[in-house]
C-alpha cells in the first residue's frame, strides 16, 4: 500500500474567459464561429454561437481559463489511511497556476515516481492546464513535460 502515497488526485474547474460572446475581441469572434463549424448545442439543433458560446467555451482553453484546482494525496496515519485535500483558486489565473506548479513540485520532491489519477484527465485536465500554463508563460513543470513520452509512461 505503500505506493498510495505517490499518486495526486487531480480535478480542475474552469470557466469561460469572458461572460458572453459578446465581450470576445473581434478576432476571437471569428476564430469561435470557426470553431462553431465543429460544435452541436445540447438544446438547440441551430443555436447561434452566441448560444454555443455560452453552452461550450468552459471546455476550449483557447476562450476558457482555470478557476479551481483540486488535488489531493493518500496519507498513513497511525490509524490507516487518510486522504489529503487542498483547493488552489485564485482570480487571477496566472497566480493559480504557479501556486498549483509550486505543489507539484513539492509533491514531486517528495515522491519522485509521481503519478496523477482522476476522471478523463489525460484527455482534459492535464492537455488544459498545460496549454493555460504556455499561454501564461509559465514553464511546463517536468512532471507534466510528456513531450516523447508513451502513453503508458
Amino acid at each position: 500500500m505503500h505506493y498510495l502515497k505517490q499518486i495526486l488526485f487531480i480535478d480542475i474547474e474552469t470557466v469561460s474567459c469572458v461572460p458572453d460572446y459578446s465581450a470576445l475581441s473581434e478576432g476571437m469572434q471569428e476564430q469561435w464561429i470557426h470553431k462553431c463549424k465543429y460544435l452541436k448545442s445540447d438544446t438547440d439543433p441551430d443555436a447561434s454561437p452566441s448560444t454555443l458560446f455560452t453552452e461550450k467555451a468552459a471546455i476550449f482553453s483557447e476562450f476558457a481559463k482555470v478557476v479551481c484546482i483540486g488535488i489531493g494525496c493518500m496519507v498513513e496515519k497511525e490509524n490507516g489511511w487518510k486522504l489529503a485535500l487542498k483547493s488552489i483558486q485564485s482570480h487571477s489565473e496566472k497566480e493559480l497556476l504557479n501556486n498549483f506548479c509550486i505543489a507539484l513540485s513539492r509533491f514531486g520532491e517528495r515522491f519522485p515516481d509521481l503519478k496523477f489519477c482522476g476522471h478523463n484527465i489525460k484527455e482534459f485536465d492535464m492537455p488544459f492546464l498545460s496549454r493555460r500554463m504556455l499561454v501564461n508563460n509559465i514553464p511546463l513543470p517536468n512532471c507534466l513535460n510528456l513531450s516523447g513520452k508513451r502513453p503508458w509512461e
